[in-house]
């Protein structure tokens, strides 16, 4: 991302993964519903394209926006539904306000139910 100061660029900014894997389980971390944040399934297809991640969150950067992939346990008795679209929403607030990046698409993988 290019840092612009009255319009002329002035440097750049990177952004780790593992940064914004935090901002991401600190903010699914008081959802109601949400026990955790979990390790993404194997995926063939990203292994062979040399694009896997073995952390817990999965981005991809397309045209100046990022898409982020996860992976959550949720507790039994909560709406799956309902905890995946609220999950979905913080991770695209949190990121789009600390980082300034634009979030294009937020993807949840309900990897499974626990009691709690």
């Amino acid at each position: 991302m290019k840092l612009k100061n009255n319009g002329k660029v002035i440097g750049n900014l990177n952004i780790s993964t593992k940064a914004l894997e935090t901002i991401i389980e600190k903010k699914i971390s008081g959802i109601k519903g949400v026990k955790s944040l979990v390790q993404l399934p194997f995926d063939l297809k990203q292994y062979i394209l040399k694009r896997n991640n073995n952390g817990k969150v999965y981005f991809e950067m397309n045209s100046g926006t990022v898409e982020v992939n996860c992976a959550i346990t949720i507790k039994i008795g909560y709406s799956v539904q309902k905890v995946c679209e609220e999950v979905q929403l913080k991770i695209k607030n949190a990121i789009q306000n600390m980082t300034g990046l634009v979030v294009s698409r937020v993807n949840i993988y309900a990897a499974g139910l626990c009691s709690d």
